[in-house]
């Protein structure tokens, strides 16, 4: 590049002697920067073009440069340069060791103050950054940007074109700098240009239609790499329909918006066929519908820290399948409906996050809620160390705090609740694995009665600074009650535990193909039945009910139980008989059969086909008296 030297910059430089009169007969040498140019010359040249050389060097008369009688200018194409000059008489007037090239951008030298850096033409700065206001913006509120805005983006394109940059590469910036910009049509993003604002405070677009703000375009397949930074997006058009504050589509990977603040649309932010796409200290305000809305096929979105308040439906809204939604940090608040709706999705993971004063007036909704359509290997669900309350002056208990269901895998920890409704989670029947961790002792019972029956279903539920566990699901009813019966139901519905603690000491309740045990030794207690029909009570014995499964009283003749290890019967009506057809004389096995009154009737006990007692098929007691009976493998013996 050619371009005018420093000593032209009037156009015609003077030169005067060391008296400060015009210089005549004077030589003037143009050499290597930091050198003497006498003795280290550059090439010079009488033309822009660097054509005809000059020759050094060169004359000055009336102070200003001459050949041949004429003013001249000098070019060269050097950026930087030292220059000499003498009077008629050899006496040096002027020396400079580094000089630099002036007049337009192509003429002026910028270099940074390092010993390794280089000269550049201002051209070639300037091109380093790209501003709205280079292409007519004027950030003034009232006049009409949308143009300046738009172009400066499809330039900033040409040169992610130029580069050729990988897809993982952010190739040019647009900086906007502190205004008000009017925009009166949509603003279509390009691939690989970041919009730098100077902050959401200070720059500022005003959306005077009804369509979208900001969206990526609609004929490219894959896009990569937008990012926006720190400007606010402010909606004056009506907040119908389809009026939407930016718009994110086809967006392949590595977007990302940071400082961004929506407002006022019907949805602030869309994202719909996008992968790892980041929000991060964003805010969405007062959207007529939804302030982030998840359409179709919304891959992996990621949202940390920032706000989302007061949308007049569901805050945050995820209805299409995607692959994840993580939320860190966020506040969702002050919305209508729910401050997180998830409809369809493969993993949800809510960390630290503020669920406040949302469901206003809405009964029909949660404050979180998760429910994909069908259940699928591998999803899960996590809500940790949230804050989920009904701060507000209206009603805004919803349902609840939280619904979850057709999640393989949910876990819950409590940070801090508050619900005239329900303060801990409601789980479906179709959440596989539960594990939750409970601040309040109140909670937990309620925690367990709002998870649904289901027969390969696990739960644990774990009570804050108490070592209080919970496994399993009540086999008797729909829900799960610690306090009276436990099922793991973990691939077969009728075996199950349940150990933990039980009015402040240590209980255990198992279920297993049909037979219970509950051990509680605070109240001295002792279950082993359906109904609880077996009590030590205090250490001492007493018998409540029919003594199912270890004993069974009758007046009736009777076909014990496989399990029962006493038999009491009453023959004041007649003879009675005991039938040990469903008991087996194992060995080891000890049953004691008791006549308790003196009457004459006769008790008859026969054995199971194939068994004898005493070398007999049966054996009777014609007076009050017990049989005492030990297996011995096919036949029962007296003791």
């Amino acid at each position: 590049m050619s371009v005018r030297t420093s000593l032209a910059v009037q156009p015609h430089l003077y030169i005067g002697d060391a008296a400060g009169r015009p210089l005549d007969y004077g030589r003037v040498f143009f050499g290597e920067p930091d050198k003497d140019p006498e003795f280290y010359p550059i090439n010079i040249y009488y033309d822009e073009a660097l054509t005809i050389p000059a020759m050094q060097p060169v004359r000055s008369k009336g102070g200003f440069l001459n050949a041949n009688g004429d003013m001249i200018e000098i070019y060269a194409k050097e950026l930087e340069y030292s220059v000499k000059v003498l009077d008629q008489y050899g006496v040096k007037v002027f020396y400079k060791s580094r000089m630099s090239k002036t007049n337009s951008d192509d003429s002026i030298s910028t270099r940074l103050t390092h010993p390794d850096a280089v000269a550049r033409t201002q051209s070639e700065k300037n091109a380093d950054i790209i501003s709205v206001k280079d292409f007519g913006a004027k950030g003034d509120g009232v006049a009409d940007d949308t143009a300046a805005i738009q172009n400066a983006i499809l330039y900033a394109s040409t040169v992610v074109q130029t580069a050729k940059l990988s897809i993982n590469t952010v190739a040019a910036t647009v900086i906007i700098p502190s205004g008000t910009y009017k925009l009166t049509d949509t603003v279509i993003l390009a691939n690989s240009v970041q919009m730098q604002g100077s902050g959401s405070g200070s720059a500022l677009f005003n959306i005077h239609h009804n369509g979208v703000g900001f969206k990526t375009p609609d004929t490219i397949a894959w896009l990569a790499n937008i990012h926006l930074t720190g400007f606010k997006i402010s909606n004056k058009g009506s907040g119908v329909e389809g009026n939407i504050g930016i718009q994110q589509s086809k967006t392949i990977r590595n977007c990302y918006m940071f400082d961004v603040v929506v407002e006022d649309f019907y949805d602030n932010f869309v994202f719909s066929e996008t992968w790892t796409h980041k929000i991060e200290q964003c805010m969405g305000l007062r959207a007529k519908r939804h302030n982030i809305y998840g359409g179709t096929a919304t891959g992996g979105l990621h949202i940390y820290g920032g706000r989302y308040d007061a949308a007049a439906s569901h805050s945050v809204y995820i209805n299409s399948v995607s692959a994840e939604v993580i939320m860190q940090d966020v506040a969702s608040q002050f919305s209508n409906r729910s401050g997180l709706r998830v409809d369809d999705c493969y993993t949800v993971e809510t960390n630290q996050c503020f669920f406040e004063g949302n469901c206003i007036d809405s009964v029909d909704d949660y404050h979180v809620y998760i429910k994909p359509p069908t259940l699928r290997s591998l999803s899960s669900a996590s809500v940790i160390n949230c804050v989920i309350n009904n701060t507000g002056a209206e009603n805004r208990d919803g349902k609840g705090i939280l619904f979850v269901d057709n999640i393989k895998s949910f876990t819950y920890k409590e940070r801090w609740v508050r619900n005239g409704v329900s303060t801990v989670p409601e789980v479906g029947t179709n959440v596989q694995i539960t594990d939750m961790l409970l601040a309040n002792a109140a909670d937990k019972t309620k925690a367990t009665a709002n998870i649904k029956r289901n027969a390969i279903s696990s739960a644990t539920v774990k009570q804050l600074n108490r070592p209080y566990a919970v496994y399993g699901r009540d086999m008797s009813e729909v829900s799960f009650s610690p306090n009276t019966y436990a099922a793991l139901n973990a691939g077969y519905p009728d075996v199950g535990i349940a150990l933990g603690t039980y009015n402040y000491s240590a209980a255990m309740q198992s279920y297993g193909d049909s037979y219970k045990l509950t051990l509680n030794p605070n109240q001295g207690d002792i279950y082993l039945g359906n109904t609880g029909l077996c009590k030590v009570a205090s250490g001492s014995n007493e018998y409540h009910g029919r003594f199912a499964h270890t004993a069974q009283i009758t007046s009736s003749n009777i076909k014990p139980l496989k399990t029962t290890g006493l038999v009491i019967v009453d023959t004041t009506g007649g003879t009675r008989t005991v039938d040990l057809s469903n008991l087996s004389a194992d060995y080891g096995r000890v049953l004691v059969i008791v006549k308790t009154d003196s009457s004459a009737n006769t008790l008859i006990v026969t054995a199971k086909s194939g068994e004898l007692i005493n070398g007999a098929a049966s054996a009777s007691l014609t007076t009050k008296a017990a049989l005492s009976l030990i297996g011995l493998g096919g036949e029962w013996l007296s003791f």
